[in-house]
């Protein structure tokens, strides 16, 4: 196999349109086959003639893709997709999967053309390593180069992530970043006033896209990144003030008790990556922690839950193991 200029491509993007009650089903069955379980979700927005208010469309369809080392068992994972994908199409409106072979530079630069400088709430400005921005007064300006992590702050799961960051009052605070990808959240939160931030990610690339931003911030003096799972955090960070959690629902649920013992008595636990249809269960999971909600977001079909630990309460079952 190989690409239109005749080199031997490194990845297959494999991607399908789906309807909104489709989403979540598509994304965790790509989240078992594709690379770190990472999946692309892009909605489409609506906006007036002018171009203002812009604002997710949930009536048209939505691109879900992600990416496949190409390799020996690349063509029984594709048969395992489209027959996942068969089931699916039964209950909801799924397109035909597209595949298109790509190298890994393509993959790490073809994205960067649609990543523009972003404003995220009042304070938050996301922005790309390659492009100019001119601060004004009381920006908080993160500067990101994913490389080939996830994370660049346009996702609805990460941009309602950081909008709870910016309503914290973070001054002083220590942070937990689990699944930190590109390392958008924790950067944020440093920049927002948090000490430090221990930055959890399984991916070795992500790691290293993470330790890159943090140095385009001039922020690695003031960050621990921990690679492993999830399920690792509990032995390698104290209880911290603010975590941050910005997963698919799946991994909210299988990881709810680490996630949830690393929450400090007083402080704030941000959930994102939850589809509506998934928040009651994930709600009802970490409030069994004796975490309390006390705020929600949504975006589309995304939600992100905020949460507080009463100062007088602790996590069951798990603080010992996190302390």
């Amino acid at each position: 196999m190989a690409d239109s200029s005749g080199a031997a491509p490194d990845w297959l993007r494999i991607a399908v349109w789906a309807d909104s009650e489709s989403v979540e089903s598509v994304s965790e069955l790509f989240g078992r086959h594709g690379y770190n379980q990472g999946v692309v979700v892009e909605e489409q927005f609506r906006q007036d003639d002018d171009g203002d208010n812009a604002e997710i469309d949930p009536l048209r369809p939505v691109r879900v893709s992600t990416y496949l080392p190409l390799g020996d068992e690349t063509e029984a994972e594709l048969d395992q997709l489209r027959q996942g994908l068969w089931h699916l199409r039964q209950l909801g409106t799924v397109s035909e999967l597209e595949a298109e072979p790509l190298r890994q530079s393509d993959w790490e630069n073809s994205w960067k053309e649609y990543f523009q400088v972003t404003r995220i709430g009042h304070r938050i400005v996301i922005k790309p390593s390659w492009r100019e921005y001119q601060p004004e007064a009381g920006d908080v300006v993160v500067e990101i180069d994913p490389g080939v992590a996830f994370g660049t702050g346009l996702h609805p799961s990460t941009r309602l992530a950081l909008l709870w960051l910016e309503d914290i009052a973070l001054a002083g605070k220590t942070m937990a970043d689990i699944g930190a990808g590109s390392g958008i959240l924790s950067i944020a939160g440093l920049k927002l006033g948090a000490t430090n931030s221990v930055m959890l990610e399984i991916d070795s690339l992500a790691v290293k896209a993470m330790r890159h931003n943090l140095e385009l911030n001039g922020l690695e003096d003031r960050a621990t990144i921990v690679q492993g799972d999830a399920a690792m955090v509990g032995s390698k960070a104290e209880r911290r003030d603010v975590v941050a959690a910005n997963m698919i629902s799946s991994v909210l649920l299988r990881v709810k008790e680490t996630v949830a013992g690393s929450v400090a008595p007083g402080g704030h636990l941000i959930l994102s990556g939850i589809i509506e249809d998934h928040e009651q269960e994930v709600a009802e999971a970490y409030e069994a922690f004796g975490l309390r909600q006390h705020g929600r977001r949504q975006a589309g079909d995304w939600v992100s839950l905020l949460f507080v630990l009463p100062a007088r309460m602790r996590p069951r079952d798990t603080i010992d193991s996190c302390a």
